[in-house]
């Protein structure tokens, strides 16, 4: 019982953080397409502001992709490419949850198949580098004489912090040039 209660701590603390990290990772993806960079701290900072906003939304997203998700695969993807500027538009422009979500489904409006595809582009490409990296990590230790459980508690708890750090980090630089893209098709939409 205690370690269920321990280990659930632990996950909700991780999913916190990765959702702070993401919501900084959107602030310095569109300071470095600006041309002024911010340095980890900084973007840390700024994400320190409205990170409960941002928590809300990113709940409110998530529960919205599940349903659609659950009543088939089609109202899920529909639901998370149509809401898919809304992190964006809440970090950067100042929106408030409700206005975000509604400028990103017009922003999206009849441009989800090419968001669909941007998106699996990137899906596809983050698969193969995780796997080819895994396989790479799993041959250096099989070289250097590890066990089969040494190696698995390495991978689950080195490797995959990692990836899923690194893809948190991708995804918010990903949605955020995204998000820049769409501005330029409907500023007046997006624009703060």
């Amino acid at each position: 019982m205690i370690a269920s209660l321990i280990a659930l701590f632990f996950s909700l603390a991780m999913s916190l953080a990765a959702c702070f990290v993401h919501y900084a990772a959107i602030h310095a993806a569109d300071r470095r397409l600006s041309g002024t960079p911010l340095q980890a701290v900084q973007a840390l900072w700024i994400a320190s502001r409205r990170f409960w906003d941002y928590l809300a939304m990113a709940l409110l997203m998530g529960f919205v992709v599940i349903v659609g998700m659950l009543m088939l695969l089609i109202p899920g993807l529909f639901a998370w490419i149509a809401f898919s500027l809304a992190l964006p538009a809440l970090a950067l422009r100042q929106f408030g949850i409700s206005e975000s979500m509604h400028a990103s489904w017009l922003a999206t409006e009849g441009r989800r198949w090419r968001l669909l595809g941007i998106w699996l582009v990137y899906a596809v490409a983050g698969f193969i580098a995780l796997v080819c990296v895994g396989l790479l990590f799993a041959a250096l230790f099989h070289l250097l004489g590890l066990g089969r459980m040494t190696v698995q508690i390495l991978m689950v708890s080195v490797m995959d912090p990692v990836f899923t750090g690194a893809s948190i980090v991708v995804t918010g630089a990903v949605s955020t040039t995204v998000f820049r893209l769409m501005e330029l098709e409907e500023p007046e939409i997006l624009a703060a």
